[in-house]
């Protein structure tokens, strides 16, 4: 059996369409990943650990919503060349970005579809925009086969379109990311890890934590925005900056770290409405975290006493929290344990694994039976 995924953007092996496809292929599928390639760098054709990719290579900036809208015309029309030539049971479209063209590939070929729904974009400030992106959304989530979204609020909201909808966290795997043990270390590591599309809030880290002594901060990383991190790093003397971190070499990063900062712009849709991948990782080796106490990532935080809320830009809070963690190994031990025992018991991609092959194969018996 073969499915096909449609990606928005160029694949690396750390976001939730390697992770999908991995556990399809280990279950018996056939996977083929067709990526939008914005930088337009690397092999069309390429494989990585069995998974097909294909990299459609069309140049477009991020960040700028009217190249995008021109630039993705192009992409639609070489997928659905691709597509026209492919045998496939299956077509997993990630993102709004890729569901109209898989939405019509898919009923030109009377394949099943299944939108994998991780952001809100139609939470904007233009009244008249959102409307419009809601009504695309909601027409063609009303209309797929399957939807699977990440975390309860999308949940809820998707339910109202759609009976066939499922809950995925992108959580990571159970052993890949184990429990750190407490360094002797007599420096307190606040890291950082993943894309940096805003500035402000790691620019406030440092200013919060500049004159603690024994306090270090490490930022790892890639992104529009982390040419400007490095230039005002430089002006810290305990700041480090390490370039992109290869998804299997973050455990040796978060053994080296006593706290994740994960905090974003309010407006950020992770923060708004689920939970970042890097708190579940966190989460996995028994790290407290720092985070926004806004949205749903902060009651998940609260609730589930894992580590500090702050509000995003108040630089009191952030340095209480990394004075607090810092100074009290007994409440770094009780959120690191809490997190870890979560993970164990639920927030692991081995059981999100079992909802996704449940899924795939409630749509092709589904598919037999038409």
């Amino acid at each position: 059996m073969k499915t096909i995924m449609l990606y928005r953007k160029e694949f690396k092996t750390t976001p939730i369409p390697y992770r999908e496809a991995h556990s399809l292929s280990k279950n018996g599928y056939k996977v083929k990943i067709i990526t939008w390639n914005r930088i337009a760098v690397g092999p069309e054709m390429e494989e990585v650990n069995g998974i097909e990719v294909h990299n459609i290579k069309v140049r477009c900036s991020y960040g700028n919503p009217f190249h995008l809208a021109l630039k993705i015309l192009f992409y639609y029309w070489k997928v659905l060349f691709i597509l026209k030539k492919q045998k496939f049971e299956v077509l997993h479209c990630h993102d709004l970005h890729t569901i109209p063209i898989g939405f019509l590939a898919g009923k030109l070929t009377r394949k099943p579809i299944i939108y994998d729904v991780h952001d809100f974009y139609f939470d904007k400030k233009i009244k008249f925009i959102k409307k419009l992106i809601q009504k695309i959304d909601g027409f063609f989530a009303s209309k797929v086969d399957y939807i699977i979204v990440p975390s309860p609020y999308f949940l809820d909201y998707y339910k109202k379109l759609n009976g066939n909808v499922a809950l995925i966290f992108n959580a990571p795997e159970k052993n890949i990311f184990t429990e750190k043990k407490e360094l002797q270390s007599r420096v307190f590591t606040i890291s950082y890890f993943g894309n940096v599309r805003w500035d402000k809030q790691l620019v406030d880290l440092m200013e919060a934590v500049k004159d603690i002594k024994n306090a270090r901060i490490f930022i790892g990383g890639s992104g529009i925005k982390m040419e400007e991190i490095k230039r005002v790093a430089k002006n810290y003397d305990n700041v480090k900056i390490g370039g992109f971190v290869p998804y299997k070499e973050l455990m040796d990063r978060y053994k080296e770290s006593d706290c994740i900062y994960v905090v974003y712009h309010p407006t950020n849709q992770v923060i708004k409405y689920s939970v970042p991948m890097k708190i579940f990782e966190a989460m996995a080796c028994g790290l407290p975290v720092i985070s926004n106490c806004e949205g749903f990532t902060g009651e998940f935080v609260r609730k589930n006493r894992i580590g500090l809320c702050v509000e995003e830009g108040n630089l009191k809070q952030i340095r209480e929290a990394v004075i607090k963690l810092m100074n009290d190994p007994e409440l770094r031990k009780e959120f690191g344990e809490n997190g870890r025992h979560l993970v164990e018991k639920f927030y692991n991609w081995e059981n999100m694994e079992k909802i996704l092959v449940k899924i795939y194969s409630e749509v092709l018996n589904k598919e037999r039976k038409r």
